[in-house]
């Protein structure tokens, strides 16, 4: 039995298979941790990108709003443009019909000084009428001196009719002068109500085209904000990674100078195998106990060590894990200027996933310092024969010790 325990625990063979064990283990904790890395470059870069795009965005969306307000600016001015034209153009007809009024005005005085001289020409026409009729009995007895005076009086009877003819005239030409006017106002009026109702609708339309460019401003400042809250986000998210990968990297050069203590203690404890080996004396077994012991304590660390390695690759693959939902997630987060639907569920949703994820961070990282505890405390401690996995061979006992170099080479001397 002695013999058989001594051939298992100095067996290089078995110790070469737990040494090339943890260095693919780390060889490939050291791949992970540079697809991490690299990932982490790409995630960079595309946020550079998504950065670069974002302030392009902005511009267009400021350029669009400067065309907006020179666009505004200039429909205001040519509003302007249109009522001063309207404006005038509404003075110049009442200017018209101001004057066409006071045309009028003085067409109806000029026909009443027509009526009053028609009037008085009737008045003196009766007059002389009267007077004719007066001297029609005189004419009758003065048959040879009354010759020129009945030539005269008819004479101002022609020129009566003449007047009254003229004055008919002149009532028809002034009925007609005032119809068309009547008609030119109306004309007039109407156009006025027509440029007016114009008027009120373009200045409706106006209108309604500023409060639809006012909210089509109001859209764009929304989705402006929300990709600053994104991008933020993102940030955020991208410092929590990188503060992750640090503690990985830490952790992995914690296991790496543990590695190498392992190693470093490999060859010496197989140089004092074969020194055991040739002496192979009875004063040695307590020598070949603390060998155990040691060895024990060396599995137990080992253990240790691969359940440290298993729990790396488990948060490396949550962390792949995570970067593959960044990337999913990254599309849908953003959205293009011109359909801005983005729902504030989405956002409150995935920041309080980047804070469950950097609670957890946090709680790994503790785990993680706590097992680094036990490993320094448990190469001080004794480990029992419980502890050994099932298919792990036992080398030495459990009272093993190890020996100093010194002791050890003044004893075989």
């Amino acid at each position: 039995m002695a013999r058989d325990f001594s051939s298992s625990s100095s067996d290089p063979r078995q110790w070469g298979k737990i040494f090339n064990a943890m260095v693919q283990m780390l060889r490939s904790q050291q791949l992970k941790l540079e697809i991490l890395s690299k990932e982490r470059r790409v995630l960079l870069g595309r946020l550079r990108f998504q950065h670069v795009r974002s302030k392009s965005d902005v511009s267009s969306l400021e350029d669009q709003l400067s065309l907006m307000d020179a666009a505004l600016k200039e429909a205001e001015l040519g509003h302007n443009v249109q009522e001063a034209k309207f404006n005038l153009v509404v003075g110049m007809k009442k200017r018209e019909a101001f004057y066409y009024r006071t045309k009028s005005e003085c067409a109806e005085a000029d026909m009443d000084d027509i009526l009053q001289c028609f009037d008085l020409v009737t008045h003196k026409s009766s007059e002389q009428k009267e007077k004719q009729e007066e001297n029609t009995g005189e004419v009758k007895g003065m048959q040879n001196d009354g010759d020129p005076k009945i030539a005269g009086i008819n004479k101002e009877e022609k020129r009566s009719k003449v007047l009254e003819r003229e004055i008919k005239k002149l009532n028809r030409n002034h009925e007609n002068n005032v119809s068309r006017k009547n008609a030119e106002i109306s004309a007039l009026l109407a156009e006025r109500d027509f440029v007016w109702n114009q008027f009120k609708k373009m200045e409706s339309d106006y209108t309604n085209l500023l409060k639809s460019k006012n909210i089509e401003v109001e859209l764009a400042k929304d989705n402006i904000q929300k990709l600053e809250v994104l991008m933020e986000n993102l940030q955020s998210s991208v410092k929590e990674k990188d503060e992750l990968i640090t503690t990985l990297r830490a952790d992995r050069d914690k296991i790496e100078m543990v590695m190498r203590k392992c190693t470093e203690e490999t060859p010496r404890l197989l140089k004092e195998l074969e020194l055991l080996k040739s002496t192979r004396n009875a004063s040695l077994t307590p020598v070949v106990k603390e060998k155990d012991e040691l060895i024990t304590t060396l599995r137990a660390d080992r253990d240790k060590i691969e359940m440290d390695m298993r729990k790396s690759t488990e948060e490396t693959s949550r962390l792949l894990k995570e970067l593959e939902l960044l990337k999913s997630s990254r599309n849908a987060w953003v959205t293009p200027v011109g359909n801005p639907k983005v729902k504030s569920g989405e956002c409150k949703f995935k920041v309080e996933s980047n804070r469950g994820s950097r609670s957890h961070n946090l709680k790994d990282s503790d785990r993680r310092n706590n097992t680094d505890m036990g490993l320094r405390r448990c190469s001080k401690r004794n480990r029992s024969e419980n502890t050994y996995m099932s298919g792990s061979p036992m080398l030495f006992s459990s009272t093993f010790k190890v020996p100093k170099l010194r002791s050890s080479y003044a004893f075989t001397g």
